[in-house]
């Protein structure tokens, strides 16, 4: 009968992890190209989606206005991150927002995981609920899952919902948005070209080196 011979139990962790954001997903987040390019928008009849100098930071903001009752007028950066998030990243989404809404308007902040072709594969609306809006600007953080099928990339979507009483009305003003993916590896790719960020627990005549057999990139 063979046999299987285990070598003495080697060890290996990761020393300290970080929350290190890369790979800015978004397209004009901050409108500081002075127009609303990179974002798709879809609007009610009578809504607005305009550029604006109300800002939080730099010099431009933009502003979503929809004033017809029982309707939703939605901003997103659609598709972004295609090819570059993958299945289970976390995503670092921020922005800074204010607003106000009438008669049962609010405002929502969705996540989406894009399938190629059409369809999501997961969504979520962050904060559980509408954004808790008042007439100065606050910073919104959150951190969301990328879906099992990010082929079509991710998308944040901002929406100005109205109640369906006459006079409901919602104002989103928005800001500095950004998505970045969070990799919490430090040095996971050993493409530092050594084993920093790694702890190494050897049994007998056992090494742990960074060497140039990589499966992508330089290091492994």
């Amino acid at each position: 009968m063979n046999k299987i011979l285990l070598p003495s139990v080697l060890l290996l962790s990761l020393a300290a992890t970080a929350n290190v954001s890369f790979g800015q997903l978004t397209n004009n987040g901050d409108f500081e190209l002075g127009d609303t390019s990179g974002w798709q928008a879809f609007l009610t009849p009578n809504a607005t989606f305009t550029i604006t100098n109300d800002v939080n930071g730099g010099s431009f903001a933009a502003v979503l206005d929809n004033p017809d009752p029982a309707a939703g007028a939605v901003i997103k950066q659609a598709n972004v991150g295609a090819g570059s998030v993958s299945p289970g990243d976390q995503v670092r989404i921020s922005f800074a927002a204010k607003g106000s809404g009438m008669v049962g308007g609010v405002a929502f902040a969705e996540f989406f995981s894009e399938i190629q072709g059409g369809g999501i594969s997961s969504a979520e609306i962050l904060s559980g609920g509408p954004l808790q809006l008042t007439d100065e600007w606050q910073t919104f953080c959150y951190t969301a899952t990328a879906g099992s099928d990010v082929s079509g990339g991710v998308t944040l979507q901002i929406g100005a919902i109205t109640g369906a009483a006459t006079g409901s009305q919602s104002t989103v003003f928005i800001d500095d948005v950004s998505m970045t993916i969070t990799e919490l590896a430090t040095n996971g790719g050993f493409e530092s070209g050594d084993t920093g960020g790694w702890a190494f627990f050897p049994g007998p005549n056992t090494t742990f080196n960074a060497v140039m057999d990589p499966n992508t990139g330089t290091f492994a």
